[in-house]
């Protein structure tokens, strides 16, 4: 958790930013920064599991306060 909740994980947007990645660029929807952010709330890669994961959760799914989060 402590790594998604500081953006310090192996995501382009971190990998880029320590120059261990050629671009920020995700690489699955070639469209945005591949951050925690847009993997948990927005590429279109991810979809089904994010409609699964807001069936569960609900209205919390949409907020990354909710999600990252042990409580």
């Amino acid at each position: 958790l402590i790594q998604l909740t500081t953006g310090h994980v192996p995501l382009n947007e971190h990998l880029f930013r320590i120059s261990k990645a050629p671009s920020p660029t995700c690489p699955s929807c070639q469209e945005h920064a591949e951050s925690v952010h847009h993997c948990l709330l927005a590429c279109p890669t991810y979809a089904r599991q994010r409609n699964a994961m807001k069936a569960e959760l609900g209205p919390k799914a949409h907020q990354m306060k909710h999600l990252l989060n042990d409580k």
